[in-house]
């Protein structure tokens, strides 16, 4: 430890010293190197995998399950939403976690459809 504090104190006299300003292209290039590894690492992967945060809809855990049969939540969820089908995984030893997913539907055509249009002739009076 006395030698990492010895370190430090000669940095801070100036008994030692490290010319980094003057090697700047190569932390220029550090840098630069460090930056596209985080720029190409998710698209190498295959892009990012965003939760239900992120792409909305529903999600239903069953907890304390005696099975972890997938069979009930695949029939749970045809009989709310026909046309959905459901992305089901077990959580831990006695859970299982369902999500339906439906046809995917761009978000602005999802808006027209549930909200209509506002205009000074049909605004509620």
């Amino acid at each position: 430890m006395a030698s990492f504090s010895q370190f430090g104190n000669d940095l801070h006299t100036g008994k030692r010293s490290y010319n980094i300003v003057g090697r700047r292209k190569l932390w220029y290039s550090v840098a630069a190197v460090m930056i596209l590894v985080a720029i190409l690492g998710p698209v190498l992967r295959g892009g990012f995998t965003f939760g239900i945060e992120f792409t909305g809809g529903s999600e239903f855990v069953l907890s304390n399950t005696t099975t972890l049969d997938q069979g009930p939540a695949a029939a749970a969820v045809a009989d709310v939403v026909p046309a959905a089908v459901p992305k089901i995984s077990a959580v831990g030893s006695d859970g299982i976690r369902c999500r339906p997913i439906s046809s995917p539907t761009p978000r602005a055509a999802r808006f027209v459809q549930l909200s209509p249009r506002r205009t000074a002739s049909n605004l509620p009076r």
